[in-house]
């Protein structure tokens, strides 16, 4: 490090002294700690410059930091980072002071590599003894092919000026900053652009080392800006110098991921003093919303039951059939469901489609276009005599247009094994109603027949007429008894 004094030397009337000091910092000499950053730098000799190893993936895209001791006495200074141009990469500088970031520049872009690029920052508050530190960062701006990506700029500088000077109060300035969006409104999740337009106002000053920052709402991200940086949802964007009358932009694409009002307040400042503070802040709202929700699709299905048997007798198996047709000539129905409640005359058996818990039987469907139908079937055994109907049903995740085709109530009959008189019972055919609330007329068989006329009286008559008939025909079949003479 090198100390220089210059005597500056003031007569009127009578000579006072004073002095301003530089102080020259080498990279490669006067900076020992060269690992406080997130990653290392190493000494590149044949430039007398620091640098980051950008062959490393590790590497790219943050800050590397030296570090040492401020050996001057507190005050203002100005100070100016000897940087190295690249042509890989546009890489960005930060000064510190006691680990806080003070001053940030960004290369410009060059055509020839190591030309020396100088960034100064003006009326840094350095502390006696504090710790000053030099970061920088290895990045690519896509122009030069490597391998099978483009090469990175290795974040190289050489020197460090820090000088103090006989303070001067820079002309105020007059900035203004302004704040738009590409659209009031806009769908969640897709994306949009804001802007911030900045307007030096003044007729002769040149704004220096202006910088714009924005608060990022909440649920908002920006995509990366190549003069902007992000930290604890502050973008911080550090713009060239405005000459007077001129203006920059900064725009960002953005995207928010909740609904609501997002709001964007942004400020500028610069080296100078601003004489009129009211116009250096903005703000712009956009109204994020979720898509217009559709109304909701619906179909119409419609649902038929069918067994192998209408009547068995106690202890057999019944198979029954779901079938179920979307009847829509438009919608397909998503996840349909088909099922049925069993009474207690029957106890749920087997299915390749089905499951069953209790007494409800649910089969899952597959989705049903237009016009498509598909079956299922389930089988049950009869555990009690009487009359067996079941409830079936059906849905899927849209409405229906019309229920009334939705549900079926379908009886069997299930006889006992024999009938009290030792005939075989016979069965009703099976029968199917479309509304589980209407009962159809369901057949019984009791196991005895009811007729017509006479009656059981006209019955008995005939018993005993049969009875009479059968015993006149074995009497006139027996022999004739024959009376035998006795022998003498």
């Amino acid at each position: 490090m090198k100390l220089v004094l210059f005597a500056l030397i003031t007569a009127v009337g009578l000579f006072a002294n004073a002095y301003a000091a530089t102080f020259d910092y080498e990279a490669l000499t006067d900076f020992e700690d060269l690992d406080s950053g997130v990653v290392p730098y190493y000494k590149h000799t044949q430039r007398d410059a620091l640098a980051i190893n950008a062959s490393d993936p590790d590497y790219r895209n943050v800050f590397a930091r030296a570090t040492t001791t401020f050996d001057g006495e507190a005050g203002n200074y100005d100070v100016t980072i000897s940087a190295l141009g690249e042509i890989d990469g546009e890489c960005e500088y930060r000064f510190l002071v006691n680990g806080v970031v003070v001053g940030t520049a960004v290369n410009s872009r060059v055509t020839e590599d190591y030309d020396i690029q100088q960034h100064t920052f003006t009326g840094i508050n350095i502390p006696a003894g504090a710790e000053i530190a030099v970061e920088s960062n290895a990045v690519t701006n896509g122009l030069i092919p490597e391998g099978a990506g483009t090469a990175f700029a290795r974040g190289r500088w050489s020197a460090l000026s820090i000088t103090s000077a006989t303070p001067t109060t820079p002309d105020p300035i007059d900035l203004s900053i302004a704040a738009s969006a590409s659209t009031t409104s806009v769908n969640i999740n897709t994306e949009y652009e804001v802007s911030f337009v900045v307007q030096n106002n003044s007729t002769d000053q040149t704004a220096t080392a202006p910088v714009i920052t924005i608060a990022i709402p909440a649920n908002t991200t920006l995509a990366p800006h190549a003069v902007c940086t992000t930290d604890n949802n502050v973008a911080s964007c550090a713009v060239a110098e405005i000459g007077a009358g001129s203006n920059t932009t900064v725009t960002f694409a953005a995207t928010t991921s909740v609904a609501g009002t997002v709001s964007f307040n942004a400020s500028v400042s610069a080296d100078q003093t601003d004489d009129n503070e009211s116009n250096n802040s903005a703000a712009v709202n956009v109204t994020a919303t979720d898509p217009v929700a559709q109304e909701p699709v619906s179909v119409d299905l419609a649902l038929t039951v069918g067994s192998d048997t209408a009547t068995v007798t106690n202890g057999q198996t019944i198979e029954y059939s779901l079938t179920v047709r979307n009847q829509h000539p438009e919608n397909t129905a998503t996840a349909p469901v088909a099922g049925a409640a069993l009474p207690s005359g029957l106890q749920f058996s087997t299915s390749a489609d089905c499951s069953f818990s209790g007494q409800a039987v649910s089969c899952e469907l597959p989705e049903l276009a237009p016009d498509q139908t598909t079956t299922v079937v389930f089988s049950a055994v009869a555990t009690t005599p009487g009359n067996a109907a079941i409830v079936a049903s059906v849905s899927a995740n849209e409405p229906e247009t019309s229920v009334s085709d939705n549900e079926v109530r379908y009886n069997v009959v299930i006889a006992d094994n024999q009938s009290t008189d030792g005939e075989d019972n016979q069965s009703t055919t099976g029968t199917q109603n479309p509304s589980a609330i209407d009962t159809a007329t369901e057949t019984e068989n009791t196991g005895t027949e009811t007729q017509s006329g006479g009656g059981s009286a006209d019955r008995g008559l005939l018993l005993m007429l049969i009875t009479v008939l059968l015993l006149g025909g074995w009497f006139s079949l027996r022999p004739a008894t024959v009376t035998r003479p006795i022998a003498k």
